[in-house]
């Protein structure tokens, strides 16, 4: 077998587990955010502690694609309760759940852990249904870590009680399983019979996303076997039972393989359809192995076309997101079609040079698969001498004494048990030690995030009264003190006294100041007008009173007004306390203010033309603190730039996706194949 072909497979395996991965972590997030309300309810009317341990467990797993953290606490809150009463079955569960948290981080090692100590449990505890959940959970992290002997038994193990137990969804799920198994042996026929039995059972218990999953998979099967007339009909059947669901990514993944079906047959376009529609999706997921792997397709299918240029475009796109993710197993794809891309533009020392890189990264995979297979072979070639070994002491012993021969076995038993003994012990250490460093450290996490927490609510809390005393200044000023001023005027204006002209003017002054600082305490009312034009209005107001020039603009305007209203009057009094500061102290005769909003951050940029100062010794002045404390506790990043002589310039950057609304992929665990 020669590297070509030893790479080609390895590819080929790699597409097929990254889309196992990218099509198993998809779930209706609402279907789950109903359970967990209803889960809730019945936490609160438990009528025992196992009853309420099994619910904190169901709400773990529940929780698990929504809210990560939340989905920790409360599998961590289940195990505390179970250990502290002795409830075997909810410690297992909430160890399993815990297994489904390590294998999301990716940390299959506490994977293993978990399900080992969980799996203990359960078998001890006769309970054979969570038994099998746990096997099959260690198939799918043994198939990870490409321990194929072990994957394969857990999952047959996992069957075995699944059948034996007539549950229709547990055989379905293995069966799937089986089959991405077979599938990256290429042992295609056993793939199939187990697809095929997965699809059977999925159709009898219903749901049409199970049931397009295994059919997209056996689509796989057919289009790797080159029957592609068979493998675009599975993908077209698979993809109009997802269009009922709305389920875009999986949707998209058909696209992606229906499109590569269309790129073999040559038929570009219609390939290019297919795959630029599926970009979009996966772009708007966020998706970026996915993306990846579509931007890669694209490129190919634009170099099919003589499209060099567009193919170009596609390729570095595709190569800047491998840098990024770290991608090993496409790349070398990348340059090899950037150097027919280069060759088409006849830029040949860039092909040449893209296609050593192709080279490089393709020798560097086939070293990595010989070692593998090095190994293998002198794995198998100590098992042989073991044995030759074992056949020779066997004929020796022949001819010794009965007895001397009974002792040297004893012994050897003994030792052997010995063995085993410490091994286990050592693996049961070992697993301990593992699960209580990992409770420590979500522990410590904890009290960080409660201190955030507590330090966010004094600031939080310190603003709300700040705003408060305002708007008790603020009419204390306007009914009290431009009360007063107002009837002095009108007094003095009866008195028939040409001297007093000069000091009536000094009261309308006096009750103009009054009028103003009222207004700038009292808060803007933003439930009637939009922040931009309550910006705009106090802006301009507050600087043309200085003669002051000021260019201001918005970006976009409708998100701007768009944002919570707590965030409105935080922005709102940030501008406000900079602009004050400007018409105090800067001396500045122009004033450019700019707020956008972009990817989720607003950003307010305010420079002015004045005297400028040195950051360091002013950065202790009230409105400057001010300015500060709101926007730490906006999560924000606060930076000033100035120099005597030279003006200023203050830029803000907040996060705003807390306080509005924001969505996330949603993942589900067992994922089947695409």
């Amino acid at each position: 077998m020669n590297k070509s072909h030893l790479y080609l497979i390895r590819a080929t395996r790699y597409v097929s587990v990254l889309l196992f991965l990218i099509n198993g972590s998809l779930q209706a997030q609402s279907t789950n955010s109903e359970r967990i309300d209803s889960l809730k309810k019945e936490l609160q009317n438990a009528k025992d502690i196992e009853s309420e341990i099994d619910i904190l467990n169901e709400l773990s797993y529940s929780a698990l694609d929504i809210d990560y953290n939340l989905s920790q606490e409360y599998s961590q809150k289940a195990l505390s309760l179970s250990e502290k009463n002795g409830y075997d079955i909810g410690k297992a569960t909430a160890l399993y759940n815990m297994s489904l948290h390590a294998f999301q981080l990716g940390s299959y090692d506490s994977t293993y852990v978990y399900c080992e100590q969980a799996l203990i449990i359960s078998q001890e505890s006769g309970n054979k249904v969570l038994s099998a959940k746990i096997m099959n959970r260690l198939g799918v992290t043994y198939q990870t870590l490409g321990n194929r002997k072990r994957a394969l038994s857990n999952y047959l193990s996992a069957l075995r009680i699944f059948e034996d137990d007539n549950d229709k969804g547990g055989v379905a799920a293995v069966c799937n399983k089986l089959g991405i198994f077979y599938e990256t042996q290429q042992e295609y026929d056993k793939a199939l019979k187990y697809y095929q039995k997965a699809l059977d059972y999925h159709q009898r218990i219903g749901g049409p996303r199970q049931q397009a999953i295994v059919i997209n998979n056996i689509g796989v099967v057919y289009h790797k076997t080159q029957q592609l007339d068979k493998a675009l009909e599975h993908y077209q059947r698979s993809k109009a039972l997802l269009i009922k669901t709305g389920d875009s990514i999986n949707i998209s993944i058909r696209d992606i393989n229906i499109g590569k079906i269309h790129k073999e047959w040559k038929d570009y376009d219609s390939a290019s359809v297919y795959l630029t529609s599926a970009l979009k999706a996966c772009e708007a997921s966020g998706n970026k192995n996915l993306q990846l792997y579509t931007l890669n397709q694209l490129g190919e299918t634009k170099i099919g076309k003589s499209e060099f240029d567009s193919a170009f475009t596609y390729l570095q796109r595709a190569l800047r997101l491998a840098a990024e993710t770290g991608e090993k197993e496409v790349a070398p794809e990348i340059y090899r079609n950037l150097s027919n891309t280069y060759y088409g533009l006849r830029r040949f020392k860039d092909a040449y040079d893209a296609n050593v890189a192709y080279h490089h990264l393709k020798d560097s995979l086939f070293n990595i698969e010989r070692s593998h297979d090095i190994a293998e072979i002198e794995a198998k070639y100590r098992v042989s001498e073991k044995e030759k070994e074992i056949s020779l002491l066997k004929s020796q012993s022949e001819k010794k004494d009965i007895i001397l021969y009974s002792s040297i076995t004893g012994l050897v038993l003994f030792l052997i048990l010995i063995i085993l003994i410490v091994n286990d012990y050592k693996r049961r250490s070992r697993a301990s030690r593992l699960i209580n460093e990992k409770n420590e450290e979500l522990n410590r996490q904890r009290i960080s995030e409660l201190l955030k927490e507590q330090q966010l609510k004094s600031i939080h809390g310190k603003l709300e009264g700040q705003e408060n005393e305002r708007k008790r200044i603020a009419k204390e000023l306007h009914d009290g003190i431009g009360g007063t001023l107002a009837s002095i005027k009108l007094n003095l204006q009866k008195v028939k006294d040409e001297r007093l002209t000069d000091l009536i003017n000094d009261i309308d002054k006096a009750c103009e100041e009054v009028r103003t600082v009222s207004h700038n305490l009292a808060p803007p009312a933003f439930f009637n007008s939009a922040l931009t034009d309550i910006i705009r209005d106090f802006v301009e107001k507050s600087l043309n009173r200085h003669k002051i020039n000021v260019n201001l603009e918005f970006y976009p305007e409708k998100t701007l007004n768009n944002i919570s209203t707590d965030l409105q009057v935080d922005l709102y009094r940030i501008v406000q306390e900079l602009v004050t500061n400007i018409t105090k102290h800067a001396e500045a005769s122009h004033v450019e203010i700019t707020i956008t909003a972009h990817d989720h951050i607003i950003n307010l940029i305010v420079e002015d033309d004045g005297k400028g100062y040195i950051p360091s010794q002013n950065i202790k002045g009230i409105g400057l603190q001010n300015i500060s404390s709101r926007v730490n506790a906006l999560n924000g990043i606060i930076h000033f730039d100035s120099k005597p002589g030279r003006g200023t310039a203050v830029s803000i950057d907040i996060p705003y996706q807390h306080w509005n609304f924001s969505t996330r992929q949603v993942e589900l665990r067992d994922g089947i194949n695409a």
